[in-house]
């Protein structure tokens, strides 16, 4: 899988909010940055970062899978709080995501409140359900994922070495 960044003001941000866009339905106003992860020259996931202040930033996810795996979460969290130095970060999902409702809290995020009419139309408005993660929280979580991977690595390397020596 091949990670791929930009912003509102390069070509890789303007694909990634192009389909961004598509995907959800919507469009991006003001600047953003933009993640997104490629696989076999397919864009399987886009996380979106708006309203960045210093000390917050919102994130909009869209993958293929519904939700990001470890790795791109990993990708996401060492972005906001180890290069954006940001405080918090904050999630405003469509409050008929049950999946997402479900697996934030699991994830450390802390429920703030709901905004009704948040997304959608006139006729349609959907809700959002907004959820802060606090910093020490991911920077916990980036410690734990990254001695997890590290472990994983070196168990690969032995099992490689092992089965290469015989």
């Amino acid at each position: 899988m091949r990670l791929l960044c930009g912003s509102y003001l390069d070509e890789v941000g303007d694909r990634l909010s192009k389909e961004f866009e598509y995907r959800a339905k919507t469009a991006l106003y003001g600047p953003y940055s933009a993640l997104g992860w490629e696989y076999n020259s397919t864009l399987q996931g886009i996380a979106v970062f708006v309203e960045y202040t210093g000390s917050n930033v919102d994130v909009h996810l869209q993958n293929n899978n519904s939700l990001l795996n470890r790795t791109q979460i990993l990708h996401v969290y060492k972005y906001v709080f180890q290069q954006l130095k940001c405080n918090r970060l904050t999630a405003k999902p469509y409050s008929t995501n049950e999946k997402l409702l479900q697996l934030l809290p699991r994830m450390g995020f802390v429920y703030e409140c709901t905004m009704k009419a948040y997304y959608g139309s006139i006729d349609d408005p959907i809700d959002a359900v907004q959820y802060y993660l606090p910093r020490h929280v991911a920077l916990e979580w980036i410690k734990n994922a990254e001695r997890r991977l590290s472990t994983s690595r070196t168990r690969s390397e032995a099992s490689n070495s092992c089965s290469t020596a015989v």
